[in-house]
């Protein structure tokens, strides 16, 4: 009975460490990177208007015919949420990716250690080996004291896999 309970408790262990692989959140950088790119994107119509307006400006011919609406795609003198969303996040997004790192660095320490997807998925599937190992070494005690007549109850989550005694290799051959 206490080696079942030394099993569940390194299964408890193991199902932590693998809640905290699926839980880690990429690295900063790469989030930082990412997310650069979405703001250059949506900057992209606030710079278009600018050079339609420079545009505009270099090509009058008489004072006072430039039309600022018409060059920025202004529609009958409204302006449009995406050119003042663009233009607050041309200026403003340098300032708003600072204060973000900065809250990443603030909260980074009492998150789990940022993994790539490619690691995520490697220590995710070794993990997931190892907690199915050691469910199928507790179905084994249960099963030993059964056998000498002493009625263990399996834990709500144990894995069906292990407790049918499914290999590993079957498991993968199906994709499970």
């Amino acid at each position: 009975m206490s080696k079942i309970l030394e099993i569940r408790a390194a299964i408890a262990a193991k199902s932590s460490d693998l809640a905290d692989v699926e839980q880690a959140g990429a690295p900063a950088d790469a989030i930082a990177t990412s997310l650069q790119d979405n703001l250059d994107v949506l900057c992209e119509s606030y710079d278009r208007a600018i050079e339609n307006l420079a545009s505009e400006c270099l090509t009058q011919q008489q004072p006072g015919a430039l039309s600022v609406r018409r060059a920025l795609g202004l529609n009958l003198g409204e302006v449009t949420i995406e050119f003042l969303v663009a233009g607050l996040l041309r200026h403003c997004g340098p300032a708003i990716l600072q204060d973000l790192r900065a809250a990443i660095e603030r909260q980074a320490p009492g998150l789990p250690k940022p993994l790539s997807a490619e690691q995520r998925a490697r220590n995710a599937a070794k993990l997931r080996a190892d907690l199915r190992a050691m469910q199928r070494e507790e179905e084994a005690e249960i099963l030993a004291e059964l056998d000498r007549g002493n009625e263990i109850e399996r834990r709500a989550d144990a894995d069906p896999a292990a407790v049918l005694g499914i290999p590993d290799a079957v498991l993968a051959e199906f994709g499970l």
